[in-house]
């Protein structure tokens, strides 16, 4: 069975994604927010907060099918 989730990528993180995008779609068996940014290729120093559904989550908490995930880069200055 597989899993479909919608992800948001605030920020810079969109630069991430080869074709800028700020939402996609990603499928698979199983996926958590750890394995959403393996995919994407975001390191995880780039990620101050990930949400589903709205509510702040951990990076390993099982993602359900229609989830909307949300992340939000760290943001440095100087």
């Amino acid at each position: 069975m597989y899993v479909w989730v919608t992800v948001r990528l605030k920020g810079q993180l969109c630069w991430y994604d080869k074709e800028r995008r700020r939402e996609l779609t990603l499928e698979a068996t199983s996926l958590t927010v750890r394995t959403i940014l393996q995919k994407l290729g975001i390191p995880e120093s780039e990620l101050y907060m990930a949400t589903v559904d709205g509510a702040k989550t951990s990076l390993d908490q099982p993602l359900k099918d229609g989830a909307t995930v949300e992340l939000l880069p760290a943001i440095g200055g100087g």
